[in-house]
């Protein structure tokens, strides 16, 4: 393996989709409306005093990704979350629906992510559009805010959170190609 001369001016999210074990096979759940998605990092900041000056040292313990869609996924959380709709047996003026806030969501399912965006890819000068993606392959995935309403507006925006673990396995538990000793959160990646 050679280092990388690439760098990428990363632009225009495009799509998304979290990720599940079917039968040991990584599946992809595609998402609808990819809007934004954040990269958190869980930090140690370790602090060295002496002598006139401070220096800092930060440790990444942990990543999140925060995930805000432009559209309330329903088809993305039963998938992820087990859920069935509800038709049967409901009050008047109802016609389906899906619980939500439930126990599984608490506790969370094991996930994977990845997220694309356009990016213009520079060596040496010479620059090329390409594809780049993050990869999360494995975390814990949570529903942690519902959507709020608001008149003559869409709604506010639903939070999915995945945390990250640093692993050298997917969400189906197959091994990472190439993985450092240890494992890592998450990789940088430019499509064929």
């Amino acid at each position: 393996m050679t280092a990388s001369s690439a760098r990428y001016f990363v632009y225009d999210f495009t799509h998304a989709a979290w990720q599940k074990n079917v039968a040991s096979v990584v599946t992809d759940v595609d998402l609808l409306f990819a809007n934004k998605a954040v990269l958190n990092p869980d930090e140690s900041d370790i602090t060295f005093e002496g002598d006139g000056q401070v220096k800092h040292v930060y440790i990444t313990k942990g990543i999140t990704v925060e995930y805000t869609p432009d559209v309330v996924d329903l088809n993305a959380i039963s998938s992820m979350f087990g859920k069935s709709e509800v038709t049967g047996s409901l009050p008047s003026g109802l016609a389906r629906g899906t619980w939500m806030g439930d126990t599984t969501e608490a506790a969370g399912v094991s996930a994977g992510w990845w997220g694309r965006a356009n990016a213009i890819k520079d060596v040496a000068g010479v620059q090329t559009a390409v594809r780049v993606r993050i990869w999360v392959p494995l975390g814990t995935l949570t529903i942690s805010k519902p959507p709020g309403l608001n008149t003559a507006a869409k709604a506010e925006q639903m939070v999915w959170r995945l945390s990250a673990v640093r692993t050298t396995l997917d969400v189906a538990g197959n091994a990472l190609p190439s993985v450092p000793s240890g494992g890592a959160f998450y990789f940088l990646a430019e499509e064929s």
